[in-house]
């Protein structure tokens, strides 16, 4: 008997034949269970379970969700053959997966039966398509999905045409499909020149710990394999320090060199945690000084620290000819018109004639329909049709009463947007009255560069509400600050029992995703969606289920039974059956 058995039956005070008997046998408790209370492997657990001689469960034993009742074979066969059910709708029904139910047939000695050839489409469907009725045909069924996803869909015969004809790399190309992940055997192919230069163009001047955390960690593995650390090190293009060891100089130099051009948005969105280096030492004016970085917005007191003089002359500049009214919409202590109403400056600029008063009563319905068109097109040339209804209602309603709007558009006066959501202004307005887009934007900004799953389902409950995934996914970006202002502020419901929290914090995904499953509407959930949020628990849940299966089996069932609806009910019980059977396959294995 080896010292590791006789250590753990000291600790037990009993033997460990007695103890595997007792809580494999008769509890049915799994070997990932019991592996995880002694703190050993579930593979030695199954290794003592032969020595022992006690008989290991095989698939078909598989414990059941308590949720999930066993249907006998009479049941089955009942809704598969006699009512002739697809094996999905059987699986839905008792809220397990497919596979379950293809174990149980095995086991009754019911027969799969063959699918009727006219459920598949014609081998020669999409053959027999040109290469643009194909790419056609892919763009409305699969836009936005990734390569896998569409492999492995119902119309995998057309990514397998696509793929003959060479048409992966295109369809990537125009963001119809998305290559989430690098070919295999990317980097194992370059040639040490050629790794040294792709580190150079996408790495350059990150630590390596930095690195390693990228999403191009197999890079910095293949670069260790082959020695060539040493030289990127010494060529300044890595650094073995952290960013906080880095000099003034150093950094300013990094920078330069990386993002020399950028704006601070887009800097800060490309690097938050430099950004924030620099914020903190006091060098991001610096940068905005020597042009290194551009300032798009106004820094703070920019208006404050002007004379009147220049005040005035900056509001004649880009101003002029405003109504009080519009002005009005600015108003706040950061914008022209705040500081100038603090000064108490209104009066001088409408006497200057710098700015107007108030339309007088009558005033549009005096004009031509040829002066009101010239006054929509010196006081708003080039805005949208929603950008003139914000700010002049009155104008757009006479325009919109003499049937003058196409007349604009078609004299480039107006601009016709598609897009629903044509500004940070209008998105973050509907962040607030929307609690599914909200939600769901959370969990979005939450996963940190790996949102394309989420972004997924909210351009699928909202369809045609944004032009496309990259347009929705610049929106979110653009909003991350904005988006965890709600949450800290407490709008959604998160805010009240979360506490202190980071967007980045791995624990808080779970919450998100719960707390915005239970804001879609049930009659949203399609199939397709359905799949789509299922894959997506899965990935949440994954990383803390490999390092303690039966804690998360246990936080599952929690969120089974309080469910707020019948769906999320649903989607959860599939997550735990899916995860029960995980555990005891991997016994198995």
């Amino acid at each position: 008997m080896s010292n590791k058995i006789l250590g753990i039956e000291d600790k037990l005070g009993e033997s460990l034949d007695f103890f595997l008997r007792r809580e494999y046998v008769e509890k049915r408790r799994s070997s990932v269970e019991i592996g995880v209370e002694l703190g050993i492997g579930h593979s030695t657990i199954v290794n003592w379970l032969h020595k022992y001689d006690i008989p290991t469960r095989n698939v078909s034993q598989i414990k059941l969700a308590p949720c999930v009742v066993k249907p006998t074979r009479e049941q089955l066969k009942q809704w598969y053959i006699v009512e002739g059910k697809p094996v999905r709708s059987v699986a839905d029904g008792i809220k397990v997966s497919k596979s379950t139910i293809y174990i149980w047939m095995k086991e009754y000695g019911i027969k799969v039966k063959n699918k009727p050839s006219g459920q598949k489409r014609n081998t020669g469907f999409f053959a027999n398509m040109t290469n643009d009725e194909l790419i056609k045909f892919i763009k409305l069924h699969h836009d936005g999905s990734s390569i896998t996803y569409f492999q492995k869909s119902r119309d995998s015969q057309a990514y397998y045409v696509a793929l003959e004809r060479g048409l992966i790399d295109s369809l990537v190309q125009e963001s119809i499909l998305v290559r989430r992940r690098r070919r295999y055997g990317f980097f194992a192919k370059m040639s040490d020149v050629e790794l040294i230069e792709f580190i150079k163009l996408n790495h350059s001047g990150s630590t390596l710990v930095d690195f390693q955390k990228s999403k191009n960690s197999t890079a910095l593995n293949y670069a260790r394999q082959r020695g060539l650390i040493d030289r990127l090190v010494g060529e300044g293009t890595l650094h073995r320090h952290s960013r906080a060891s880095m000099t003034d100089e150093d950094l300013l130099r990094y920078v330069t060199e990386k993002y020399s051009g950028k704006s601070l948005s887009e800097f800060r969105k490309d690097d938050e945690s430099m950004y924030n280096s620099l914020l903190n030492r006091g060098l991001i004016d610096r940068l905005v000084d020597n042009k290194i970085l551009i300032r798009t917005m106004k820094k703070s007191g920019f208006f404050k620290a002007m004379t009147d003089d220049e005040l005035i002359n900056y509001i004649a500049l880009n101003y002029n000819g405003w109504d009080i009214s519009q002005m009005r919409k600015t108003k706040g202590s950061k914008t022209p018109y705040g500081e100038a109403v603090r000064r108490g400056l209104i009066k001088k600029l409408v006497l200057e004639g710098i700015i107007n008063t108030e339309k007088r009563f009558g005033f549009f319905s005096t004009m031509t329909d040829e002066e009101l068109v010239l006054f929509i097109k010196e006081r708003h040339n080039g805005k949208s049709i929603t950008g003139l209804q914000d700010d002049d209602s009155t104008a757009y309603k006479y325009a919109f009463n003499r049937n003058l709007i196409e007349s604009l558009i078609k004299q480039g006066i107006l601009i016709r947007r598609n897009r629903k959501y044509e500004s940070n202004e209008s998105f973050q307005l509907s962040l607030k009255q929307d609690p599914t887009l909200r939600d769901l934007s959370a969990l979005a900004v939450s996963l940190n560069g790996n949102s394309n799953d989420v972004e997924q389902i909210i351009n699928e409950i909202y369809k045609g509400r944004f032009s496309d995934l990259g347009h929705l996914h610049e929106l979110v970006e653009e909003n991350k600050d904005y988006i965890s202002s709600l949450l800290r502020q407490g709008i959604t419901n998160l805010g009240s029992y979360i506490g202190d929290f980071s967007l980045e914090d791995r624990p808080i995904l779970p919450i998100l995703l719960g707390n915005a499953l239970a804001s879609i509407p049930v009659d949203k959930i399609t199939a397709s969606l359905e799949s789509r949020i299922i894959a997506l628990l899965r990935n949440t849940y994954g990383p803390n289920f490999n390092a303690n299966p039966e804690a998360v089996l246990q936080e599952v069932q929690v969120r089974v039974d309080g469910a707020s609806n019948e769906k999320v009910k649903d989607l959860y019980s599939k997550l735990l059956q899916h995860y029960i059977e995980v555990v005891e396959l991997s016994r198995e294995l």
